[in-house]
């Protein structure tokens, strides 16, 4: 299993969406986390799983919701460029920075849920969509299976 690697601009663009969600019903956002989590973990497990997508990527749909993860496969790592909204111009994503991930968030050290990690805990915060709650789970981020 190799680690996912989510590229600045794919986080931001997650946790937008999750925002998005949560503010359109209670818990819808925490649906959707959970589903690109599940898809990042395919993914991990399986990278040749995702359909060959723009050049040299792939793409996985996320279940329930019109987002698919748009991905590439590194000798150590999965780099994610995108979690792209299935009707937003296809390939917008391209011209980011293919070769450093910079300030990404890496997916196996914890996982995304309102109030337990530290990107959207803190877009959260900074957009005023939603209070700060402790997880269900303790202080720490529950890390993805």
């Amino acid at each position: 299993m190799k680690p996912a690697v989510f590229l600045a601009e794919a986080e931001t663009e997650f946790a937008e969406a999750a925002i998005f969600y949560e503010s359109q019903s209670p818990g819808l956002g925490n649906d959707f986390i959970a589903e690109v989590e599940r898809s990042v973990d395919e993914i991990s497990r399986h990278p040749e799983l995702g359909a060959s997508y723009f050049e040299d990527t792939r793409r996985i749909f996320v279940r329930r919701f019109p987002f698919s993860v748009v991905y590439q496969e590194r000798t150590e790592r999965i780099l994610i460029f995108a979690v792209a909204h299935q009707r937003r111009k296809p390939g917008y994503w391209r011209d980011r920075n293919k070769e450093s991930p910079g300030e990404s968030f890496d997916a196996r050290r914890g996982r995304f849920a309102f109030g337990s990690a530290p990107v959207i805990g803190y877009w959260l915060l900074v957009t005023g969509y939603w209070q700060i709650q402790k997880p269900k789970t303790g202080s720490e981020a529950t890390p993805i299976r």
